[in-house]
């Protein structure tokens, strides 16, 4: 086998023909998928039971129930990060190309093929792989969750999404003041609108702080459908790529991990609402903001009021 092409959301493979030992190839089989250890079952298991064993029972399909040669069954899935199904994929016997679509970039898959004559069915091949889909922006960035609000200040979490194949180099915050009181020294005298750093601020979040770890509560045993891209995101938080077997998070797209990043504001008005939203960076480019968070900070006593100015007249 050997890999024709390779993008971000679609892989190409070929292989050469295998002897035919006098009758010629009617179909292949291809067998792939994101998960080494789901491809792995497969020929192991076509091993241990013979190489005549039909991939279409293996799967639970057949040829004449449903499925052409051409068709590829078990692709729903293939572009998440944990992926419990294996991708088959009869083929016509004079191809010998497949291409795979509507994969998640950053994700490495696995292939394997087998020739099928009017004797039976030949053995699949070794493993191919892994093969690694190019890198692309991230998309699903989630809000970030207020979890302090006091007179002037206010304290935040926030959870990377998925890098879609490139780290996150940096990611920025974005503070805009809503509505709430203000004094005459912060509203502009010309516009009477409050003044820039009042009105709005952005500053750097800061990715090299250690993240925080999720409650461990799982018993630590293989989860279905584990793939190497879910891996390299704990990795990314600074933990073993198995973590996920120790917590009972579901990785999404948005929220891979469940490992979250504290941030904190300073100088904010008493009783003023403000909007919050963050985004961050790969070399693939920014993600889009994620939905603003809002959150009203709590008042305070009033200030002293000004001197009284006596007239005489």
């Amino acid at each position: 086998m050997k890999t024709m092409n390779v993008d971000s959301r679609e892989i190409s493979i070929s292989w050469k023909e295998p002897d035919i030992n006098g009758a010629k190839i009617e179909r292949y089989d291809v067998v792939a998928g994101p998960s080494h250890r789901m491809v792995r079952w497969a020929h192991l298991a076509q091993l241990l039971l013979g190489s005549t064993i039909d991939l279409d029972k293996l799967f639970g399909y057949e040829l004449t129930g449903g499925v052409q040669v051409g068709d590829k069954r078990g692709l729903e899935g293939c572009d998440q990060l944990r992926c419990k199904e294996i991708l088959w994929a009869p083929l016509k016997g004079d191809v010998t190309q497949f291409d795979i679509p509507r994969l998640l970039p950053g994700q490495d898959y696995y292939f394997a093929v087998r020739g099928v004559n009017c004797k039976g069915k030949g053995e699949l091949s070794e493993i191919f792989g892994p093969v690694t889909t190019l890198a692309e922006k991230p998309e699903p960035i989630t809000p970030a969750e207020i979890t302090e609000v006091k007179e002037t200040s206010a304290k935040f979490i926030y959870k990377l999404p998925y890098n879609f194949g490139a780290p996150f180099v940096e990611a920025a915050a974005v503070l805009e003041r809503w509505a709430g009181p203000l004094s005459d020294d912060e509203i502009h005298p010309e516009t009477k609108e409050p003044h820039e750093h009042i009105a709005k601020r952005q500053w750097a979040l800061d990715l090299s702080e250690r993240a925080i770890e999720p409650e461990r509560t799982g018993k630590g045993n293989w989860i279905r459908g584990t793939t190497e891209a879910i891996m390299r995101s704990y990795r990314a938080e600074g933990a073993d790529g198995q973590f996920g077997q120790w917590h009972d998070h579901i990785p999404t797209l948005a929220n891979p991990t469940n490992f979250a990043r504290e941030g904190s504001i300073e100088g904010l008005i008493p009783g003023t609402y403000y909007r919050f939203t963050w985004h961050a960076r790969t070399k693939g480019g920014w993600t889009a903001f994620a939905e603003p968070t809002e959150f009203l900070t709590e008042s305070t006593v009033p200030d002293a009021p000004a001197p009284l100015v006596v007239f005489t007249a």
